[in-house]
């Protein structure tokens, strides 16, 4: 019971003059303050967690033009010692570690003494650091272009189709970094591991990641900064049609046995490549147009495959030119005169008398040797047509124009060389 007794009382005791008694226990904290003060006017403190921060204002590694690549710590434990008042409510973040740049004059790793600042300058104070060093690396920061290119290697065209050379469609891009380590790269790509099969032209812009190589090796780009961070792959995709080269002939005779006509033709076919809509519908390629005036045994021309720009045609079979070649040994050849009485003329204007002023030509058929020996000049037609001319006939004014000769019925048997004849025209 005198426990309890002794509790109350002293509870009803510290009801009374409460605020006094506040009063009194601030000025003992004060006094114990100013006590200890005027008693251990100096403290040490320890600050965990104090930033190392590289200032390079002013230094020879600034006007080297280098920069901070790599610092192996980024904070110290400092111990600070100073006037009570002074540090007594100050953090870490009061302070910062400062590396000395002094001795830093090209590019490489150093390991630099550092000292302790504070932020409030008008502060003095002793310290200890821990670590006391730090080891900082320093290069200079380049800018430096290259060439992309693309990497599709699960990509495939479908059967029947071709897959060109796929493109980035931005070609380059800027990578900034260390000298050392942008210099270090020899190639990039943009690189896209998804399978698919393609029929049609595509652009693609899901699953491109940039690669970055020193020769064949694969190197990080961890520290770099990139132009650009997203990259679209162009895909060109083909149609493949083997065609058959297509040789047409010109002055062929009505009636003239074409098929019957022999020739050595080097190569028949190609295979070709080039947007579905410009082929799917082609059956064959246009070669060249052969004279048959121009055709006599032994007669040899070479043509070269040739494709208009606007085609886009690619030739996929290395053959650049092709040979056409007449051996015709079976046939021969015989000189005919011809004279200008043998002359039929058409298309003359109702007006005028057509007067051939040139008396004759020799000309040379080429048919089949017995054929030939029994030609005369009977089963040979000559045509003076004056069908392209006759704007130009005016009376007794000579005007040359081209004459058409052949042997009807007769087989593979043709003139060659072309004949214009001389002619006046007087008027009826």
């Amino acid at each position: 019971m005198k426990i309890k007794e002794f509790f109350l009382k002293m509870i009803s005791t510290l009801k009374k003059d409460f605020s006094m008694r506040v009063y009194s226990l601030i000025i003992a904290v004060l006094a114990w303050f100013v006590i200890s003060v005027s008693a251990y006017p100096t403290a040490t403190v320890n600050y965990r967690n104090v930033e190392i921060s590289v200032d390079l204002t002013g230094t020879v590694a600034e006007k080297n033009r280098l920069s901070v690549i790599n610092i192996d710590e980024d904070t110290v434990k400092a111990t600070v010692k100073g006037q009570r008042s002074s540090i007594g409510g100050l953090s870490s973040s009061d302070f910062v570690a400062k590396p000395e740049i002094i001795d830093v004059t090209e590019a490489g790793e150093y390991e630099l003494k550092l000292n302790l600042e504070c932020k409030n300058k008008n502060i003095d104070f002793e310290y200890t650091l821990v670590p006391d060093k730090v080891k900082v690396s320093f290069d200079k920061i380049i800018s430096k272009n290259f060439e992309l290119t693309a990497d599709i290697p699960n990509i495939r065209a479908a059967d029947g189709y071709l897959k060109g050379v796929a493109e980035v469609t931005t070609p380059t891009i800027t990578i900034t970094g260390p000298e050392e380590r942008v210099n270090y790269i020899t190639r990039c790509k943009v690189q896209n591991l998804t399978e698919m099969e393609l029929s049609e032209p595509q652009e693609i812009s899901e699953g491109n990641n940039l690669v970055l190589y020193h020769n064949n090796t694969v190197i990080s780009s961890e520290g770099l900064t990139v132009s650009k961070g997203a990259f679209t792959i162009n895909v060109p995709i083909t149609m493949r049609k083997t065609l058959p080269l297509k040789v047409s002939f010109t002055n062929v005779p009505e009636d003239f046995p074409l098929e019957e006509l022999e020739y050595i033709q080097s190569v028949k076919e190609i295979e070709i490549a080039a947007p579905a809509q410009k082929i799917q519908n082609l059956g064959e390629i246009y070669l060249c147009t052969i004279d048959l005036r121009k055709v006599t045994p032994g007669y040899k021309v070479t043509v070269p495959i040739e494709f208009a720009p606007d085609s886009e045609i690619e030739n996929l079979s290395e053959v650049s030119e092709v040979t056409l070649e007449f051996p015709l040994e079976n046939l021969s050849t015989r000189v005919i005169t011809i004279s200008r009485n043998d002359i039929v003329i058409i298309n003359k204007p109702a007006d005028y008398d057509i007067i051939p002023a040139t008396t004759g030509w020799d000309v040379t058929f080429v048919g089949d040797e017995d054929t030939l020996n029994e030609l005369t000049v009977k089963d040979v037609v000559v045509q003076l047509d004056l069908t392209s001319v006759s704007s130009s006939i005016t009376s007794n004014v000579y005007i040359r124009a081209p004459i058409n000769v052949f042997v009807p019925d007769k087989g593979l048997v043709w003139a060659t060389g072309s004949q214009v004849v001389a002619f006046q025209a007087k008027e009826k």
